[in-house]
């Protein structure tokens, strides 16, 4: 929510749609808008995001016009560069933790969880699906475009200055991988 957690559930608290909401999915709490439920919510709305027939998944049934050329030089240099060590699979991630020092930011990953010293600075692989649509990036909000991040992770993750080609073509590849959206209500708020 690019917010921190305090702040985000004192402004769900200011909107009765989502008290409602709330206390209608957690009946037995007395407080229903707190971390956990939270937590709870978001996991299960994300869930729901179920987004099938992105042109990346059209390019690989064999409809060899769903993305680009550019998207194709993407890929290649997603594959060539060694993204594709962590983001691979049908999610694109490998779901391990891995160290990564986003820069400006303070957190200490998943250190705060184990209080391992051997976790510090270390966090989930991001699924790539729908990446496009899911700014801002890194796990501090703080990277504000697809091109950022890009070279943010060429750099820290693979020791690598991507020329402006290089993320142009990765960024077209990474919008490929975007799929139908799913229909949901959004609340009108006041």
């Amino acid at each position: 929510m690019a917010m921190d957690l305090d702040v985000a559930l004192e402004r769900l608290t200011e909107f009765e749609i989502y008290r409602n909401k709330f206390a209608e999915a957690f009946p037995e709490d007395e407080n229903p808008i707190n971390a956990d439920n939270l937590a709870y919510s978001i996991a299960a709305f994300e869930r729901t995001l179920n987004t099938p027939n992105s042109p990346f998944d059209r390019y690989l049934s064999g409809d060899e016009n769903a993305i680009s050329e550019q998207a194709k030089d993407g890929m290649v240099a997603f594959v060539d560069n060694g993204c594709i060590a962590c983001h691979r699979g049908p999610a694109l991630t490998d779901s391990q933790f891995h160290a990564i020092q986003v820069p400006g930011s303070k957190d200490l990953g998943r250190y705060t969880v184990t209080g391992e010293e051997s976790d510090k600075y270390r966090f989930r692989t991001p699924t790539l699906r729908n990446v496009a649509v899911t700014y801002p990036y890194m796990n501090n909000g703080a990277t504000e475009t697809l091109e950022e991040a890009v070279a943010v992770m060429g750099k820290e993750m693979l020791g690598r200055e991507f020329e402006e080609q290089t993320i142009n073509d990765i960024t077209a590849f990474l919008n490929t991988l975007t799929g139908e959206m799913p229909e949901f209500e959004i609340p009108a708020l006041p």
